[in-house]
């Protein structure tokens, strides 16, 4: 978010409204924040009518807001609209003036990058995030005070790598990220240590992705240490990063099969969720609702399947409770609960409970991937495969072949990894084994 400070009484109510904006946002009033962003443009707006060159900035910065509050809200095209607006502003302003918009047309295109990673439009998010590092480098070494946004940069690319399976690419990125920040927290650690304990964060997920569960727990653990004293001293700012790196420890435990550590590490995150989210539910619902879904699928391995479905189940109410608030953003994870819940339900021979969680899961998916088909389609293709677990299990065999066929299809046309195709062949051979193909 970009503050804009008022320089004079002509500019006092954009300035004023642009600034609320921000308050609003922080505070999850985003109604509010988005009236308020939009007032601040029209008079910023108007104003750069007569005079442009004061006040362009003004219009860009605030587009960058309602961009970042878009993007919050999933109105991605509105998101993009607006940072690609401001952009372009930006891009103008540079060419007369390099040494002061250089920076912003950097941070522009670190906001595009994190777009375009949401949506999957992974090559132009690559694109923006390379020459936003191109632009920050340049700057560091005419300005070394530029060098956190150099590592800000460089974790996002590591993040981007990480979700392509680029995972040497990854850990490079992010490798150099925690380098710079160490060094800057060694100088200033109130103010760069909790950036050094995210790309920490990032790093041990890496390490863990490469099956280094050594160096994954040594790196989580170190990130745990630092957000822990710094909790001590400021428990609002912090305890949501302690909590963070509790359920990374806890994936990291319940993958290496140390079931009582994991459940340890979800059920502190657990309650340092739940108390946050006393005071803040809008901002910290969704972690419950994610430690939940967490525990369950802990619970639900090491067969504890009353405390697995509770877990679910609680998760699965508070996901539709925000669904019903802001649907972009939640039906996703209200339909990951129902496909964790249908595979509970199969385990345990509650067949037409599966089946319908299943199918609302799929109905969800579907509807998704109509707007978003590069996001949600694996998704579909995944609750296709277990809707055709459950029809081969109860010897519906013509709705199993149709849709594990279609969920084949979907696989090959996106070429996902190559087990995920097999599994699907494998699946369709046994239906086939077991009968004549259906006509």
């Amino acid at each position: 978010m970009t503050t804009v400070f008022i320089s004079d009484m002509q500019d006092a109510s954009g300035s004023a409204g642009n600034n609320l904006g921000i308050i609003y946002s922080a505070t999850q009033r985003l109604t509010e924040a988005e009236a308020a962003y939009q007032e601040a443009l029209d008079i910023f707006r108007k104003l750069a009518e007569a005079n442009p060159a004061v006040y362009r900035p003004y219009v860009a910065s605030t587009l960058n807001n309602l961009g970042a509050l878009y993007r919050a809200t999933q109105r991605l095209t509105e998101a993009k609209a607006a940072y690609q607006e401001a952009l372009d502003i930006f891009r103008k302003l540079a060419e007369a003036n390099p040494a002061a918009y250089r920076p912003d047309v950097a941070m522009t295109l670190n906001n595009l990058g994190i777009l375009y990673r949401d949506t999957q439009r992974l090559t132009e998010a690559e694109a923006a995030y390379r020459e936003a590092l191109d632009i920050r480098r340049t700057l560091a070494e005419a300005n070394p005070a530029a060098r956190p946004y150099v590592a800000t940069t460089l974790n996002n690319l590591g993040a981007l790598y990480r979700a392509t399976q680029r995972l040497t690419d990854a850990e490079a990125a992010c490798q150099e990220a925690l380098d710079i920040r160490r060094a800057l927290a060694e100088a200033n650690p109130a103010a760069y240590r909790p950036d050094m304990a995210m790309t920490l964060n990032n790093l041990g997920a890496l390490y863990s992705d490469t099956e280094r569960v050594t160096d994954a727990e040594t790196t989580y653990e170190e990130a745990l240490a630092i957000s822990r004293t710094l909790a001590e001293a400021n428990p609002a700012a912090y305890r949501p990063e302690v909590a963070m790196t509790l359920n990374n420890l806890g994936i990291l435990y319940s993958d290496t099969h140390r079931l009582s550590e994991a459940e340890t590490a979800y059920q502190e995150a657990l309650d340092i969720y739940r108390k946050l989210a006393e005071a803040n539910p809008a901002a910290y619902r969704p972690e419950v609702a994610m430690t939940l879904n967490n525990l369950g699928i802990l619970y639900r391995g090491a067969q504890r399947l009353t405390e697995a479905e509770t877990a679910y189940r609680d998760a699965l109410d508070i996901r539709r409770k925000l669904a019903e608030a802001n649907p972009a953003a939640y039906r996703p994870d209200v339909a990951m609960t129902l496909n964790n819940l249908g595979n509970l339900y199969s385990a345990t021979g509650r067949l037409t409970e599966a089946e319908a969680a299943h199918q609302e899961a799929l109905d969800i998916r579907r509807k998704l991937a109509e707007a978003n088909p590069a996001a949600y389609r694996p998704d579909v293709a995944l609750t296709l495969n277990n809707l055709g677990a459950l029809y081969s299990g109860t010897q519906r065999l013509t709705e199993a072949d149709a849709a594990y066929q279609e969920a084949l299809d979907i696989r090959r046309k996106l070429f996902v990894y190559e087990s995920d195709v097999t599994l699907m062949l494998n699946n369709l051979a046994a239906l086939f084994n077991d009968s004549e193909r259906p006509t």
